[in-house]
């Protein structure tokens, strides 16, 4: 049995079979983490949640496919760069929406995994708890929820923050966060390397708890697959005409597939 855990695939399909090839992943053997963005940007959103969805997989989601299922529940537009027809189009829409509602946003385990990483000011135990919350709250009211995810406010934790605002805070750290500042302030509108970091901001993974190792994808301008101890990034900008990785949870091996050029349109 091998254990992996890849980064953001947002569509890339063939990408994301050769990397499987490579790996020699079988399903009934293996086990298989994917660290969010599984759709948008690249040519194969649908075929990549149909495959997904046939095996069992340990998902999160990440922003993009926040952003699909806002597409998929109309409450928000398609953007302009958006590759989400084969979803809107898809001939079992309210399985695939009823399927990525059910995916968590954390994995709690001898990992810890989200899509964009722990927010300094919470622990492993507290940011999965306050996943499951924000989960449970767009499962029961997703068009309330959806209507509202957009923005960047709040952009400081307090325990005391209710309702949409809660939750809203608690998406965007698991799935947007970047750059915070020393006050735990989250900076959304910077996304370059570590070596343009903007005056009076630091990476996230530079603070907070590290009693275990975290994966996260999201960041793929990093360009590095461990910019600290214990922090293991595995967007490698596939979508973008990098590659797209995969990382041994028990070896510490990383594979890495070229993207496949029929997977990538903004490229």
């Amino acid at each position: 049995m091998a254990r992996w855990a890849i980064g953001d695939i947002q569509g890339c399909f063939r990408t994301f079979s050769a990397l499987l090839d490579q790996i020699s992943y079988r399903s009934e053997r293996d086990e298989l983490w994917i660290a969010g963005d599984l759709v948008n940007r690249g040519a194969g959103s649908a075929a990549t949640v149909d495959w997904i969805r046939r095996h069992p997989i340990k998902v999160v989601l990440g922003n993009h496919d926040l952003h699909a299922l806002a597409v998929l529940l109309g409450q928000a537009k398609p953007k302009r760069k958006d590759t989400l027809d084969g979803l809107i189009n898809h001939p079992h829409k309210p399985a695939v929406i009823e399927w990525l509602l059910a995916q968590p946003l954390t994995i709690n385990a001898d990992y810890w995994m989200s899509h964009a990483g722990l927010y300094p000011k919470w622990t492993f135990a507290q940011a999965s708890g306050l996943a499951k919350e924000a989960q449970q709250f767009y499962r029961q009211q997703p068009e309330r929820f959806f209507s509202q995810m957009y923005g960047n406010e709040p952009i400081c934790w307090q325990e005391s923050l209710e309702g949409i605002d809660r939750h809203r805070f608690v998406v965007n750290a698991l799935t947007r966060m970047r750059w915070v500042d020393e006050a735990g302030n989250l900076d959304m509108s910077h996304k370059g390397p570590l070596n343009q970091a903007p005056a009076g901001l630091q990476p996230w993974f530079k603070l907070g708890d590290r009693s275990k190792s975290i994966l996260f994808g999201h960041w793929a301008a990093l360009n590095t697959p461990i910019p600290a101890p214990g922090v293991l990034a595995l967007d490698s900008g596939c979508v973008w005409g990098q590659h797209l990785s995969a990382f041994n949870l028990d070896t510490q091996q990383w594979a890495q597939q070229p993207a496949d050029p029929k997977d990538l349109i903004y490229v």
